[in-house]
């Protein structure tokens, strides 16, 4: 059973050299996703473009799919650093004399944010997934949602410290 999707954003970023960045962002149960597509474009006159764009996201966990060349690493073709409130990208090209100008080259992405901290509503719904593949429950992304991903949960466990 999978939670609404929420859909937080359909953004665009747009670049004063010759780059754009197209992608949207949901969250289902404790995991945003963010996917789109980065175009760099060539003109006549174009020697290189550099694209550097920072998505704002939540605190979490940087992941991605299961089904990648890199299982359970974030889907970023590109030079990638995390901050404490986003993800910058940086992707820098130059002009091949294969290329017929103008031109656009495109580059596809997507990345989850887990969340680290969890609550008895979450161990709930967690519980509700047990068992079940490509769940966004499956906190470790290994496919399935089990032990492993109860002890993720029990691990970032908030505690209510301060209260009676």
């Amino acid at each position: 059973m999978l939670w609404p999707t929420i859909i937080l954003s359909h953004l665009a970023g747009v670049g004063g050299d010759g780059w754009t960045v197209d992608y949207i962002q949901y969250t289902e149960g404790p995991r945003t996703t963010v996917q789109g597509v980065a175009r760099q474009y060539f003109k006549q006159d174009t020697t290189s473009v550099c694209l550097d764009y920072t998505f704002d996201i939540p605190e979490g966990h940087l992941a991605g799919g299961v089904i990648s060349s890199q299982p359970g690493q974030p889907m970023l073709p590109f030079e990638y650093e995390r901050h404490a409130d986003g993800v910058q990208i940086q992707w820098c090209n130059e002009v091949s004399s294969l290329q017929t100008l103008p031109c656009q080259v495109p580059r596809f992405f997507q990345f989850y944010v887990i969340q680290t901290e969890y609550d008895p509503d979450d161990l709930a719904k967690l519980l509700s997934e047990w068992g079940h593949e490509d769940s966004v429950w499956d906190l470790n992304l290994d496919g399935d949602v089990d032990g492993e991903d109860l002890a993720i949960a029990l691990g970032g466990w908030k505690s209510n410290e301060g209260t009676s």
